[in-house]
């Protein structure tokens, strides 16, 4: 029950942070785009995905591994998987070599 908790806070505070920071790219009022750095942006391409896979397993873990609470994860963390590969390949094709191509889209050692 506590790793949950513990886990659904974390990915909340990652994914606050995350939106922050995407928030904090154009300037106000302005469309300008740039590419997200710092913290979690360093280590996958959409950290605010990742921080949202945390955080549901938290729920799933305090649901006492309820079945349709996995259920919905997978479901949901198969959609924001290919969300994230597309943003991966917009960012290259938008930005170019200026881009640095992460090894993994939103979830480290697995996608």
């Amino acid at each position: 029950m506590y790793t949950g908790i513990a886990l659904y806070i974390l990915g909340e505070f990652g994914n606050l942070q995350t939106h922050l920071t995407l928030m904090n790219l154009r300037s106000p009022g302005g469309t300008e785009r740039a590419i997200p750095q710092g913290w979690l942006f360093d280590l996958v391409t959409c950290p605010n995905y990742m921080t949202e896979t945390v955080a549901w397993l938290g729920i799933w873990l305090v649901s006492n591994f309820s079945f349709s609470v996995l259920l919905f994860v997978i479901v949901a963390v198969g959609q924001m998987m290919a969300w994230a590969k597309k943003k991966e390949n917009r960012y290259r094709k938008e930005f170019g070599s200026k881009y640095r191509r992460k090894r993994f889209t939103m979830l480290p050692g697995l996608w």
